[in-house]
């Protein structure tokens, strides 16, 4: 009989853990695990370039860089407060990217293609995540989005967005048990100065089952050696 007790005791401790440990299911009835999709043509001039110059001054403090010398995701350092939108405060935002760019591709001894900052720019944007949501019938709700610009060895720059994302949005929703993260083709080619304006740029992603709730910590804990190989290796 003590044998037997034994025997439920250790299959019960089993299961809980089973149960414990599973994901959950997966509660996306469109987006899958893993795929590709196109964003919108990345404007260059124009009401559109001024309404992705908002976007990206809205989101810089939440924009993170990974270089071949800053391994860990660190937080891009602009000069100019993040809630000043007018026209002057954009302009002086973007010729700062511009020129942050110019002097790290420098420094690489690589080419900075024409354009590259408006590409940048345009990726760092809520417009592809809300083109992203209605794709893949996902409500467009992404708490705590971050967006990582990774620049290579090779002189090559994407841009990482990451996000918790959800099946059923809800009021103060801070975290949820899955990430998305989605990664650009390389910015600084010339296929992507002849082609992004008017056909977009390919962007790979994955869903992942998380227990975090900080996606800073996330980035910073689980991701960090990625990001810092793809810096890197010359990729």
């Amino acid at each position: 009989m003590l044998g037997l007790a034994v025997a439920v005791v250790i299959a019960l401790l089993l299961l809980f853990a089973y149960l414990a440990l599973r994901p959950p299911r997966w509660p996306f009835k469109v987006l899958k695990r893993r795929g590709s999709f196109k964003s919108s043509g990345l404007p260059v001039d124009g009401d559109a370039l001024e309404e992705r110059k908002r976007d990206f001054a809205r989101t810089k403090p939440g924009l993170l860089v990974v270089t071949p010398t800053v391994s860990d995701p660190s937080s891009w350092s602009s000069a100019f407060p993040s809630g000043d939108m007018n026209k002057e405060k954009l302009d002086a935002t973007f010729q700062e990217l511009q020129a942050w760019l110019d002097n790290q591709l420098s420094s690489l001894k690589c080419p900075s293609r024409l354009q590259l900052a408006e590409r940048v720019v345009g990726m760092v944007s809520a417009t592809e995540g809300f083109r992203f949501a209605m794709e893949h019938k996902v409500p467009p709700c992404f708490p705590q989005s971050k967006f990582v610009l990774v620049l290579g060895f090779g002189g090559q720059v994407r841009i990482m967005w990451t996000a918790f994302i959800t099946d059923e949005p809800k009021p103060n929703l801070t975290s949820t048990p899955f990430i998305l993260k989605v990664v650009s083709d390389d910015l600084n080619t010339e296929k992507a100065l002849k082609d992004a304006e008017k056909l977009g740029v390919k962007m790979d992603y994955v869903a992942v089952h998380t227990k975090e709730t900080d996606l800073e910590v996330y980035l910073k804990a689980k991701q960090g050696a990625a990001l810092s190989r793809a810096a890197v290796e010359n990729c």
